[in-house]
């Protein structure tokens, strides 16, 4: 209505990276459960620590990406 647009490319570059942060974030999860991890936990065994790591910084991706969206619009 306004005659602005959103660039293409910058939307693309963002859906790439909300993609493997959400993905970076919810697939260790399977593996977590897989190893016998129970839901809902404070406070887990050092066993799992690589993967509750590894799936925290895809949420730190995934929130990036959603501040990276917000700028763009």
């Amino acid at each position: 209505m306004v005659g602005l647009t959103i660039n293409p490319k910058w939307l693309k570059v963002q859906f790439v990276i909300i993609f493997i942060g959400v993905n970076m974030t919810f697939f260790p999860i399977h593996f977590l459960g897989l190893a016998g991890m129970p839901r809902r936990y404070a406070d887990y065994p050092d066993f799992f620590t690589f993967w509750n790591v590894f799936a925290r910084l895809g949420s730190i991706v995934s929130v990036v990406s959603v501040v990276f969206f917000l700028f763009i619009i």
